[in-house]
């Protein structure tokens, strides 16, 4: 259960897009609290992915503040620093480095952060192992499945051992069998680590399992809603 203390928070966050202002997210207020498992569902183009963008400050909004465990980062810079310290990001596309290894990839992240090369390694694979990829460590993405490379890319984001998971469609590549072995996957590491999960998905069987709902349309919030029916178990 989330302690309801907040984690995340938006204050009136607003963004737009092109030299015709589209509006993406607009005047958006939102507390995000310690082991919440939220979704984020709407229609394509609503808004949803540029939302959580700002949330993790890979956009910056227009106007508005996002504050993560009591920071409120004014530059990029101070936007690095806090996601090395309290943000995980996992993509739909995976976005792994063909040319490094599984552990390889994993340790991107630790780069700044562990200054050992003997830490981050046996980081790394401890995070591999986590993920059931012990095996797969020494492999290259393109030697991968698509479910194996999303497993190496929630290692990525675990890497620095984050407070919050931001998840842009993380299933939205793989298959019914695979989506459901990821869900799995990050229902362990919210049980293991308190860690809390922000969700954009498609899949509602997916979002099923989401304590909290949120319905996103034309860049504002419809509704949000506990999920009473959420199916928490497998």
């Amino acid at each position: 259960m989330p302690d309801m203390s907040s984690l995340l928070l938006l204050q009136g966050i607003s963004k737009h897009f092109g030299k015709d202002k589209l509006q993406a997210v607009d005047s958006v207020s939102l507390d995000v609290h310690r082991g919440e498992f939220i979704a984020i569902l709407g229609p394509s183009g609503s808004g949803k992915s540029t939302l959580l963008h700002c949330m993790g400050g890979i956009e910056f909004p227009d106007s508005g503040t996002v504050t993560v465990n009591g920071v409120t980062p004014r530059s990029a810079g101070e936007w690095a620093t806090l996601r090395s310290r309290y943000v995980g990001y996992i993509f739909q596309a995976f976005h792994l480095l063909p040319t490094l290894t599984a552990a390889e990839n994993v340790e991107i992240p630790m780069f700044g952060v562990l200054q050992s090369s003997t830490k981050r390694q046996r980081r790394a694979l401890e995070l591999l192992e986590k993920v059931g990829l012990s095996n797969r460590a020494s492999h290259k993405p393109a030697e991968l499945s698509g479910g194996e490379r999303q497993r190496v890319a929630i290692a990525r984001s675990l890497a620095n051992a984050p407070l919050l998971l931001l998840a842009d469609e993380p299933t939205g590549n793989l298959d019914t069998s695979t989506s459901q072995d990821i869900l799995h996957l990050f229902q362990d590491i919210m049980a293991e680590d308190q860690t809390t999960l922000v969700m954009v998905t498609h899949d509602q069987s997916i979002a099923a399992h989401a304590s909290r709902l949120i319905q996103f349309v034309d860049g504002k919030i419809a509704s949000d809603s506990p999920n009473l029916s959420a199916a928490g178990g497998r």
